[in-house]
C-alpha cells in the first residue's frame, strides 16, 4: 500500500491517476454507445450496396399526401413491406406516403429491389426511426445514410484519393500515398456513390491494412481517376447554364447569352456532363447540376414564382441524383450504332456507302431508316433481317442490351466503378460492425450498377430484330411514299410501328452518359486498331485488406472493323464544322468565348461529335397549350390514343451531344464527352428552348460540350473571363 500512497501524494502521480480515472469513464462512454443499437439489436450498420439500392427505391417512391394514390401494383411481400413503412409515415407532421409508380408511369432504368434486401432496409429504417417525422428525414436523406453509421473513434477512415496533377499530402501523414481528393471537388449530386466508397474506406473492428507511427488503425484508401481540374471545370460548366451566377462570374468559356429570356435565368432544368480518358476509360470529369426550380418539381412541391408551371406534377426523386446515371431517350446518338451495323452487314450499295457521311453529318434520320430498311431493294425482307441481325451484333459488342432476356425486365447495367469482384479463395470485401464487444462481419462487393443502353428491344427483352417476319413489304412501301420529314411517321402495324421509334432513338430506347460512353469508347478503340476497348471507370485501384494496391482497368472485346469505325469518325468531324451539321450553330455560340475552338473547315481541336433530340410532343406548343391537352387527356375515357397522350405528358426536353476530341487535327482523340440537358422555357412566348438545331439557339448540350472542350484545350489566359449571361 505504501508505494501507491506516496504515488497519489506526489502531483505527477495525482494527475496520472486523474488521467487514468478520465480514461476509464471514457472507455465506459464509449462502450455504451457502441454497444447501444442504433439500426436495430445486433444489425449490420454497413452500407452494401444491395441496401443502398433499396433505400433508394424506397426515397424514390416517397410522394406528398396522406396516402397512397393508387392500390400497390408491386408483389405482395413488398406490399406489405410498403403498408408497414406507411403506418409509421402517418404519424408524421407533414403527410407523405410510400407510392412506387406504376408500370406505365415508372422509369424503366429504376429496377425495383430484391425482396430480401428491400426487407433489410425496411427493418433498418424501422429501427432508427421510431415516429413518423424521423423516418421520413431518413427516407429522404437515404442516399446519404452516412450519419446511421458508428465506428471506432480510435481508428481513422482511408483515405480518397485523385487522378491528375497536385501537390501530394506531406510524408508520415495518412493521406501520404497520392493527392487526397478535396471534398469540394466531389462530384456533386452523387451522395449515395460517395457513401457507398465511404462505407468501404471505414476502418475494420477486427484488422485493418495500414497502421500509423502513434499506433491508430487507419481503413482502405482508394484512388479514384477524377482529375480535380477537369472535374472543377465540369461542374461549373454545368451549374452555370443551370442558372448559378457565381458559377458564370467563374465560367468564362460559357456562352449562356439566352438564359435572360428563360425561367430563373436559366438555359437549362438540369444537366450532366461525362468527360472521360479515352485511352483507357478513366472518368475525369463527372459534372451534374439543376435549377431550382428543377429540384423543386422532382420534390413535388408547387412552381415557384419564377417557375415553368409543368403539367407533370409527380414527385420523382431520383431525377436528382447525379445526371449522369439519369437514363433517356438517346434519340439520334443511336446513328453511329446503326451506320457501325449498316458496314458490318456488307449490303450497302455503292450509292447507299457514299450516302452514308452526308446522313450522319447532317443527323438524317428518315435516310438512316431508308438504308436499315433496305429501301433501295424494294425493301427486301431478307435485306432488312440481314442488317438488323447485324445491329444487334454491334449493340452486344459496344456493351449495349446486356443480359437482355425474352420475357424479363431489360435493364442493361454497367459497374460505374471499375467492375470489381472477390479473387478467387480470399475475401478481401468484408465490412465490419460491432455491438457489445462482438464483431459482426458482411462481404459485399463493392460495386456501384447504373443503367447502361438499351436499343431494339422491348421492355420485357424481347428483340424486336426477330419480328422481321411480321413485316409486309407493302406497308413499308406505303409509309416511305411520304415526302420529307413526313416519311416513316404515321404507319401501320404494330410490328413497324414499334421498330421505327427504335430507330429514331425512342420508343423502349434508352441510354445513360455512361452508356454512351461505353459505346463510343469501342468506336475509339476500333478506329485505332485496338482489339478491346476499355470501360468508363471511376476506380483507378483499390486496396485489399491484405494491404496490397490492386489497379482498376476493365476491357472488353470490341467487334468494330478499324476501317468502318474510321469512316464513322471521319463523317462525325464535320458536324460542328458544316453548316448543314447539327452542331454548326451551337459551334458558333461556345466560340465567341474566345480560344482555340474553330467552327471552319480547318484548324482547331480535332472533334468527332453527334447530337441526339429524342421526340418530345410540345416543341410546337405553349406551356398554356401543353397543360390544356394534358388536362383534357386525363379527363377523357380511357383509350389507345388518351393513354398516348397521358404518357406524352410525362415527357421531357431533352437533348443530348457526344465527342471524341484531340488537340490538334493530327492527334489521336484523347478525350471523350457526353452531355445530356433538359431543356429550359422561355417566359415571353411560353415556349420550349432550341425546339430545333439549326436555330439561333442551336443544339445546347452541344454548346456547352463545345465550350468546356474549348477551356480544356486552350490555356488559362487565353479564354476571356467572364460569362455572357
Amino acid at each position: 500500500m505504501q508505494p501507491n500512497r506516496r504515488y497519489a501524494q506526489s502531483p505527477l502521480a495525482r494527475t496520472a491517476v486523474l488521467l487514468l480515472l478520465a480514461a476509464s469513464v471514457l472507455a465506459a462512454v464509449l462502450v455504451a454507445l457502441l454497444s447501444r443499437p442504433t439500426a436495430g439489436e445486433g444489425a449490420d450498420l454497413h452500407l452494401n450496396q444491395p441496401r443502398l439500392e433499396a433505400l433508394r427505391w424506397l426515397r424514390n417512391s416517397l410522394q406528398p399526401g396522406s396516402a397512397p394514390r393508387a392500390e400497390c401494383a408491386q408483389p405482395p411481400a413488398v406490399c406489405a413491406t410498403l403498408e408497414q413503412l406507411n403506418q409509421r409515415l402517418a404519424q408524421a407532421s407533414q403527410a407523405h406516403a410510400l407510392q412506387p409508380a406504376a408500370a406505365s408511369d415508372s422509369d424503366e432504368a429504376q429496377a425495383p429491389p430484391a425482396d430480401t434486401a428491400l426487407a433489410d432496409a425496411a427493418d433498418w429504417l424501422l429501427r432508427a426511426a421510431p415516429d413518423g417525422d424521423q423516418l421520413l428525414d431518413r427516407l429522404r436523406a437515404a442516399d446519404n445514410p452516412a450519419p446511421w453509421w458508428r465506428f471506432n473513434p480510435f481508428r481513422l477512415p482511408g483515405c480518397l484519393y485523385a487522378a491528375g496533377a497536385g501537390a501530394p499530402a506531406p510524408a508520415a501523414t495518412r493521406c501520404d500515398e497520392g493527392t487526397p481528393l478535396a471534398p469540394g471537388d466531389y462530384p456533386a449530386q452523387a451522395n449515395a456513390l460517395f457513401a457507398l466508397l465511404g462505407d468501404w474506406r471505414a476502418p475494420w473492428q477486427a484488422a485493418s491494412p495500414n497502421t500509423l507511427a502513434n499506433g491508430l488503425h487507419v481503413g482502405r484508401h482508394l484512388w479514384l481517376t477524377l482529375d480535380p481540374g477537369v472535374q472543377q471545370k465540369a461542374q461549373i460548366t454545368a451549374a452555370c447554364y443551370s442558372g448559378q451566377a457565381a458559377a458564370c462570374a467563374r465560367c468564362g468559356w460559357c456562352v449562356a447569352r439566352h438564359a435572360r429570356e428563360m425561367y430563373e435565368n436559366a438555359r437549362v432544368r438540369s444537366v450532366g456532363i461525362l468527360v472521360v480518358k479515352a485511352s483507357d476509360g478513366a472518368i475525369l470529369g463527372l459534372g451534374s447540376a439543376s435549377s431550382a426550380c428543377y429540384v423543386e418539381r422532382q420534390q413535388g412541391r408547387p412552381a415557384g414564382a419564377d417557375c415553368p408551371a409543368l403539367p407533370d406534377d409527380k414527385a420523382r426523386l431520383h431525377r436528382l441524383d447525379n445526371q449522369v446515371e439519369q437514363a433517356e431517350m438517346p434519340g439520334s446518338l443511336n446513328k453511329p450504332q446503326l451506320a457501325a451495323a449498316l458496314l458490318a452487314a456488307q449490303t450497302l450499295h455503292a450509292q447507299e456507302r457514299r450516302a452514308l457521311p452526308d446522313i450522319l453529318r447532317s443527323s438524317d434520320t428518315e435516310a438512316m431508316i431508308d438504308l436499315v430498311l433496305c429501301r433501295a431493294a424494294d425493301f427486301d425482307l431478307a435485306c432488312i433481317r440481314r442488317r438488323l441481325a447485324a445491329l444487334e451484333r454491334v449493340l452486344a459488342s459496344t456493351g449495349w442490351n446486356a443480359g437482355c432476356r425474352a420475357g424479363e425486365a431489360c435493364r442493361p447495367q454497367l459497374d460505374l466503378l471499375g467492375g470489381l469482384a472477390p479473387r478467387a479463395g480470399e475475401a478481401p470485401l468484408l465490412r465490419a460492425a460491432y455491438r457489445e464487444n462482438a464483431l459482426h462481419v458482411r462481404s459485399a462487393t463493392l460495386a456501384y450498377p447504373v443503367f447502361a443502353g438499351r436499343l431494339l428491344r422491348t421492355a420485357d427483352g424481347r428483340s424486336l430484330a426477330e419480328r422481321v417476319d411480321q413485316l409486309r413489304p407493302e406497308d413499308l412501301r406505303d409509309c416511305a411514299r411520304h415526302a420529307g420529314k413526313q416519311r416513316w411517321r404515321g404507319c401501320q402495324g404494330a410490328d413497324l410501328v414499334n421498330l421505327l421509334a427504335e430507330l429514331f432513338g425512342q420508343g423502349n430506347a434508352l441510354a445513360t452518359p455512361l452508356g454512351i460512353a461505353e459505346s463510343w469508347l469501342h468506336l475509339a478503340a476500333a478506329a485505332n486498331g485496338a482489339a478491346q476497348a476499355a470501360a468508363p471507370h471511376l476506380l483507378a485501384a483499390v486496396q485489399e485488406s491484405s494491404g496490397e494496391r490492386r489497379p482498376v482497368a476493365p476491357l472488353t472485346p470490341t467487334g468494330l472493323a478499324q476501317h468502318d469505325a474510321r469512316s464513322i469518325l471521319g463523317a462525325l468531324e464535320g458536324v460542328h464544322r458544316s453548316a448543314s451539321g447539327t452542331a454548326f450553330t451551337a459551334c458558333r455560340n461556345a466560340v465567341s468565348a474566345g480560344g482555340v475552338l474553330r467552327c471552319a473547315a480547318t484548324g482547331g481541336p480535332r472533334i468527332a461529335g453527334k447530337t441526339g433530340t429524342p421526340l418530345f410532343p410540345a416543341d410546337r406548343l405553349t406551356l398554356d397549350e401543353w397543360r390544356q391537352q394534358c388536362a383534357a387527356a386525363r379527363q377523357a375515357p380511357d383509350n389507345a390514343q388518351t393513354r398516348r397522350v397521358a404518357a406524352a405528358c410525362r415527357l421531357r426536353p431533352i437533348k443530348w451531344f457526344a465527342a471524341l476530341a484531340a488537340p490538334t487535327a493530327q492527334a489521336p482523340f484523347d478525350t471523350l464527352l457526353v452531355v445530356k440537358v433538359e431543356r429550359n422555357w422561355r417566359r415571353s412566348s411560353q415556349r420550349v428552348d432550341a425546339a430545333g438545331d439549326r436555330g439561333p439557339d442551336g443544339n445546347v448540350a452541344a454548346e456547352i460540350g463545345l465550350a468546356l472542350l474549348n477551356s480544356l484545350y486552350t490555356p488559362a489566359t487565353a479564354v476571356a473571363k467572364g460569362s455572357s449571361q
